[in-house]
Order: structure tokens, then sequence, then C-alpha cells
């Protein structure tokens, strides 16, 4: 499920610029153990739309699971 989740999402990002397909694609990779895709997808979506909590809040979960516990405080 989650590699579809993550084609789906390649998809939506293809598509247009979106930020909700980037976190989910993250949440996908995350969910497989691929932690570097997992904070990839995040600093596209902050590139897309930086206002938004959510994405900094997952994107410095993923961090923390990767020990950069600096990059998790600053986000």
């Amino acid at each position: 499920m989650p590699h579809t989740r993550i084609r789906l999402a390649d998809l939506a990002v293809a598509i247009q610029q979106n930020g909700e397909a980037c976190l989910c694609r993250a949440y996908a990779k995350a969910t497989l153990n691929e932690m570097q895709g997992a904070i990839a997808d995040p600093n596209q979506a902050i590139a897309i739309k930086s206002d938004q909590s959510a994405i900094h809040f997952n994107r410095g979960t993923d961090r923390s699971d990767l020990v950069d516990k600096k990059g998790a405080v600053d986000d």
C-alpha cells in the first residue's frame, strides 16, 4: 500500500505542485523506513507552501527519527 501511495503522490506532484501530496508521499516513505526521502518531501512541500505547521512538525519528527535533534528542534 505505501508504494501505491508514493506513485499516486508522484503523479499529483507532477500534475500540480501540491504540498499535501508531498506530505502524503513523505508519510508513505516513512512507513517504508525510507527516512531520507521522508525528509526530502517535506522540504519540497515547504518550498511550495511554507506556512503549514504540519509540514514542519512532520519533518521534525522524521529528523528526530534520524537522530538529527538540532534539525528536529529547528522545525
